[in-house]
């Protein structure tokens, strides 16, 4: 299976936003709805757990649960990424995404969420709930581990 990796663009005299294709990967058509999947994803295609700075992604999924595309979100330092909760909303629906995942990695290989990671995951899933696109998991990558926020924590309502 082909996955899009998109990034925005403003086009036109009006400079709306618009998705672009900014690279492709291949998988296997494992399903990305299990963390460790997603984990395992997230190292071999975005090789996200060998940056060196925090970065994070949104995996976007149509109503089977089928990946639609993945989307670079925020780029930040070795400790924190700025995440907007209208950016990541924003490339969802320009997708049709119907469910997220989020992923971020942790340079220092330590997967435990910060109160930061578990206040903004809270909110995300919050909007998504508002306008009808699920967040179905926040996974955080640290080297070969990972920390699933839907495995771990009360953050998501039980399904």
């Amino acid at each position: 299976m082909r996955i899009n990796k998109y990034g925005i663009e403003l086009v036109g005299e009006e400079r709306l936003p618009q998705l672009v294709t900014e690279g492709t990967y291949s998988m296997s058509g494992e399903n990305l709805t299990d963390p460790n999947a997603v984990a395992s994803f997230c190292r071999n295609s975005l090789r996200i757990n060998v940056k060196a700075e925090e970065y994070v992604y949104a995996i976007f999924l149509d109503t089977r649960g089928n990946i639609i595309g993945v989307s670079e979100i925020s780029h930040g330092g070795v400790n924190a990424a700025p995440l907007s909760i209208r950016e990541v909303y924003m490339r969802a629906l320009l997708t049709a995404a119907v469910q997220i995942i989020l992923v971020h990695n942790h340079p220092s290989t330590n997967v435990d969420p910060s109160m930061a990671d578990e206040a903004i995951t809270r909110r995300i899933y919050d909007a998504g709930d508002l306008i009808g696109i699920h967040l179905l998991d926040s996974v955080i990558i640290g080297g070969d581990n990972y920390y699933s926020f839907r495995e771990n924590q009360n953050v998501f309502p039980q399904d």
